[in-house]
């Protein structure tokens, strides 16, 4: 799976450094070298960043109304397809693989984003939509891509499933905007950093993960 989360660059001297992580490589000579396409990246983050800066502006004149239909906060990177997909969030047969396709490996943070819109709670806690999306990206970005399972698709599939289980009406009347908010971070960030082994595996090899829990 070719994940927004496995930010790989490969620099002027041809050496592919991996992000961070538990374990992983990092070629911090790197950081220090600035390409061509380092710096078109960065106008796309800012373009995308100052897309969410005026979606927040905008959302003050509303003086405090929730609107009724969902916003698309990616404006125009969010594709038609994407869309309808969301239209259907909150059912159990949800085609996370083909949604991660359709976002370009960005299936997490794009999901998190609908959700937390949709639940109402951006107005309520009045988040700033560049720190929640510069933090959502983050936890995706510490997802281990090359991991077969424990990787950023399966943190939005679970997430996914937790949207669903926040909507049953025996658990949703009891609920508060924390409980839910809570609820689908734990879901998005439950394994983050997972190194793609068993425990066991972890033990044997005298890994430092299983030094520092024993």
């Amino acid at each position: 799976l070719c994940l927004a989360g496995d930010a790989r660059v490969r620099g002027q001297t041809g050496v592919l450094s991996e992000r961070r992580g538990s374990y992983p490589f990092i070629d911090f000579r790197l950081l220090n070298n600035t390409t061509l396409s380092g710096e078109i990246g960065t106008k796309k983050k800012v373009k995308r960043l100052l897309s969410f800066q005026r979606y927040f502006h905008a959302s003050r004149f509303l003086h405090g109304i929730v609107p009724q239909a969902s916003l698309y906060l990616l404006d125009e990177d969010y594709l038609g397809q994407a869309r309808h997909m969301l239209s259907k969030v909150g059912m159990w047969d949800f085609d996370i693989f083909l949604f991660d396709r359709l976002t370009n490996g960005n299936s997490l943070v794009t999901l998190l984003c609908h959700l937390f819109n949709v639940h109402g709670l951006i107005h309520h806690f009045q988040l700033d939509m560049v720190t929640l999306h510069r933090f959502l990206v983050m936890v995706q970005e510490d997802y281990h891509s090359q991991n077969p399972y424990h990787n950023a698709v399966h943190a939005a599939d679970v997430t996914q499933a937790m949207h669903c289980y926040l909507r049953e009406p025996k658990l949703a009347s009891f609920l508060t905007p924390l409980d839910i908010m809570l609820g689908l971070l734990a879901a998005a960030a439950h394994d983050v950093d997972h190194p793609g082994v068993n425990q066991p595996f972890l033990i044997k090899t005298k890994h430092h993960l299983a030094s520092l829990y024993q």
